[in-house]
């Protein structure tokens, strides 16, 4: 298993209760993600719910690209914590991203954020939402944001 796409994240649609991704793998709490999601797997294909939940993939360590859909508006803290992430798709729906959401994300390169910079820049973020991350560039409809102005 290389590739999945999954109607959204966890138990349920709403983003309540067993919000972790390895819930999918029989895993009974993100503190388990690790052992549960195949490592082969590279690739998340989001269609539906309406946020991310804190730790949802934390320590998917072999998972390299995300496509968060329209519908989401959050993405919880510590949500991709540990993730070889290279590549992550947010949509302009979101208004918030977590506290550490993307720690130790340190191969990401590329955020493409599907609204504008002015979009971006208006998301709230939470203290070191990109802490130990790559030197990654968010590229926007009307142009690209560095690391160091993200």
């Amino acid at each position: 298993l290389t590739s999945i796409t999954i109607p959204f994240v966890g138990a349920r649609a709403d983003g309540t209760g067993a919000t972790h991704f390895g819930y999918i793998f029989g895993a009974s709490s993100y503190s388990n993600n690790s052992n549960y999601v195949p490592e082969t797997l590279k690739e998340v294909i989001i269609t539906g719910g309406t946020s991310i939940g804190r730790y949802a993939f934390d320590g998917c360590s072999g998972l390299t690209s995300v496509t968060i859909p329209d519908s989401v508006t959050s993405i919880g803290g510590w949500a991709f914590s540990e993730c070889s992430l290279t590549s992550v798709t947010i949509p302009d729906s979101v208004t918030e991203i977590g506290y550490r959401a993307f720690y130790e994300c340190s191969d990401l390169t590329t955020i493409n954020f599907q609204g504008a910079k002015a979009q971006w820049q208006a998301i709230e973020k939470g203290n070191d939402w990109d802490v130990d991350t790559g030197e990654y560039t968010v590229i926007c409809t009307d142009g690209t944001i560095s690391k160091a102005n993200a």
